[in-house]
């Protein structure tokens, strides 16, 4: 096997990889926008950034083996943004699932006080103080 098909064996193994991670990206995206617009815009974008830069950097490596493309500086500048753009969608899908998973911690803890305030309240009505004050 030639050293050019061994490389571009890997490039499309770890494409591969990072699409099905942003199918998932794109899922718990999906899933959150029932509760939260903010984080669930946050966590689509950057599930949508992350693939494509990643996609961007196979094809800008993939034209250049071709020769297709002549220039090796513009491919280096392709590949700079081409990561830049999945690092900032990497940034922004945690960003929106951190924020995400805040709120519904916010919201169960707020949900766990009330249920203790019901519950005190259905044992103070059942045992009334018979104290003649």
């Amino acid at each position: 096997m030639s050293s050019n098909t061994f490389i571009l064996i890997d490039q499309v193994f770890w494409t591969s990889l990072h699409l099905a991670f942003a199918v998932l990206e794109i899922w718990i995206a999906i899933l959150a926008f029932r509760k939260e617009r903010l984080a669930s815009w946050m966590i689509l974008t950057g599930g949508i950034l992350d693939p494509l830069g990643e996609l961007l950097l196979f094809l800008s490596g993939f034209l250049l083996s071709r020769g297709w493309i002549d220039s090796v500086d513009f491919t280096i500048h392709l590949q700079v943004a081409s990561r830049m753009g999945a690092g900032l969608g990497r940034l922004l899908f945690l960003a929106g699932l951190l924020l995400y998973l805040m709120r519904r911690k916010s919201e169960s803890s707020r949900v766990g006080e009330l249920e203790a305030i019901v519950h005190d309240l259905q044992q103070e009505r059942s045992f009334p103080d018979t104290d003649p004050r």
